[in-house]
């Protein structure tokens, strides 16, 4: 009996559990871009996290960075737009913010793009500020300068890389990556944020706990490394969303991405990448909510527009017959029939006279 209730009790609290950090994910996937970085940079600021970091156990960090396949970091940053960014936000110090990025971007572009990315980006082989100075063959300072430019990067994204959608009152849109064509008909993700295309943490558990055995850790840090690994799972658990969603849309919508004719564009629903993704529904929508990328084509659109249901698309099919037949007064029936003969859309009169109605046509 006592074995029952144990295991009862067992389940309600692993639910429990479970529900809890479904919430907290749900709230952390729909943070802004700019708040969610902040809260990355203060995990990463933390001692516990510095230290578990930079720890080495037979050869390995307890804790490092793995990018997700065919995702880099947009340098587009090199090529910064003053004037067009000056005016998109009224929430950073601006005068400061140009005039520390432009002597960082000049040292940084003696430095080049590669070694950017291999030693302050993608630096999988802890190095100290020292080293990295030696190797690069840049001051201590500098080091520290673009250290200080990449959170920036990170924190004050829309800053950056503003996003020229007009949405309604009082959304904003974060432009988050930008699809580029890798030469063979694929495409790479290129994140404007470093936090994003930094990838993922990968912990070692394994040697994790045979530390924690050794007596590695004082009292007050084995309660507080829980906590933390709580919290890099939960990014994680973001970055994996986003990047699937994204990597999807370049999977189904691969014909938009490559023409740029919005006539490419497939029925595509948030419920069937959800199940697709192995994620809940009504987190795709908030990892989709307000958020945009640039295609090939150097168009931004909101990841909403990717997924079109088949009426979505009917209806604007039949928007752009009859734009294109302005001096003609189209019948729902010979609507109907270009469907068919154009476009291989089978569908009722009455479906195309709902269809124009509701697109006010």
């Amino acid at each position: 009996m006592n074995l029952k209730i144990r295991q009862k009790q067992g389940i309600f609290f692993k639910q429990k559990f479970n529900i809890t950090a479904k919430i907290r994910l749900s709230e952390i996937i729909k943070l802004p871009e700019n708040k969610y970085a902040q809260l990355v940079e203060d995990v990463e600021k933390g001692f516990l996290f510095k230290k578990l970091s930079s720890f080495y156990y037979k050869n390995q960090r307890i804790i490092s960075n793995r990018r997700f396949s065919k995702t880099d970091f947009s340098s587009d940053f090199l090529e910064f737009n003053e004037k067009a960014n000056i005016n998109r936000t009224d929430n950073v110090e601006v005068e400061s913010l140009i005039s520390k990025r432009k002597e960082t971007v000049s040292i940084i572009k003696k430095l080049g793009i590669a070694n950017l990315k291999k030693y302050f980006l993608y630096n999988n082989v802890e190095k100290s500020t020292r080293e990295i100075s030696s190797i690069c063959k840049i001051s201590e300072k500098d080091v520290k300068k673009i250290y200080n430019l990449i959170n920036e990067l990170s924190v004050h994204n829309e800053f950056y890389y503003p996003s020229a959608i007009q949405g309604n009152l009082n959304i904003n849109y974060y432009k988050i990556a930008k699809i580029d064509d890798d030469g063979s008909k694929g495409f790479i993700i290129n994140y404007f944020s470093p936090k994003y295309s930094q990838g993922k943490y990968i912990i070692n558990y394994s040697n994790l706990s045979k530390l924690k055995k050794q007596g590695t850790f004082s009292k007050e840090e084995l309660k507080e490394i829980d906590r933390l690994l709580e919290n890099l799972n939960l990014i994680n658990n973001k970055k994996m969303t986003i990047f699937q969603v994204i990597k999807k849309i370049t999977e189904k919508q691969k014909g938009y991405l490559l023409s740029g004719d919005k006539k490419d564009i497939i029925p595509y629903t948030q419920m069937e990448l959800a199940k697709e993704i192995k994620s809940d529904n009504s987190l795709v929508s908030r990892a989709i909510a307000n958020r945009s990328i640039e295609t090939p084509q150097n168009k931004e659109v909101p990841l909403q527009f990717f997924f079109p249901s088949k009426k979505d698309i009917r209806k604007d099919i039949i928007k752009k017959i009859i734009e294109n037949e302005k001096n003609n007064h189209l019948t729902d029936r010979e609507i109907k029939c270009i469907l068919k003969n154009e476009f291989k859309i089978d569908v009722s009169r009455r479906t195309v006279a709902v269809c124009r109605k509701e697109s006010g046509e």
